[in-house]
């Protein structure tokens, strides 16, 4: 099967650990979980990469990446379709370090990935953060609202964990 379309796009909250309460919380909550996509050139795939940092207001990152590696993902085209795999990131809970599959997408198809992971710059550092992840994966040509009016997908996988010690 020959995929004509790819695009991805990834959105990051991300927060400090000062930022974990209730409030906090419903704040995060409110935010938007997908964005209008960048113009792309006809026939390339386009990778979107939005990043929502809520340490000290709320400051959002936009940028396009060449391959979805950049963005943990990685896209093999199959005779089944557009098989999406995750890769391994440097979390530190969950401990994701292997490749998982995570769904195969026909043509014409959508799917969402969430998970959600506390990260630090090294094992003996005392800071880390957190962040939430909302991944988009569509073999459809990119257009501005791909993903923002989108209430159903033909596949989906929520890896979402309790990052504070608690049962979800």
């Amino acid at each position: 099967m020959t995929v004509t379309a790819v695009v991805v796009q990834r959105v990051r909250v991300r927060w400090s650990k000062e930022d974990r309460g209730a409030r906090e919380a419903a704040r995060r909550a409110s935010l938007n979980r997908a964005f209008p996509l960048p113009a792309a050139p006809p026939g390339t795939p386009l990778v979107h990469d939005v990043l929502i940092d809520t340490e000290g207001g709320v400051r959002i990152e936009e940028r396009t990446a060449a391959e979805a590696e950049g963005v943990r993902l990685r896209l093999i085209e199959t005779d089944g379709g557009l098989k999406v795999e995750r890769l391994p990131s440097h979390a530190a809970y969950p401990v994701p370090r292997h490749r998982a599959h995570l769904f195969t997408l026909g043509p014409g198809q959508v799917g969402r990935y969430l998970a959600n992971f506390r990260f630090t710059g090294c094992a003996c550092a005392p800071c880390w953060h957190y962040e939430e992840w909302t991944t988009y994966v569509a073999t459809l040509p990119a257009r501005r609202d791909l993903f923002l009016t989108r209430e159903r997908y033909d596949a989906e996988v929520d890896s979402r964990v309790s990052l504070y010690g608690l049962t979800r």
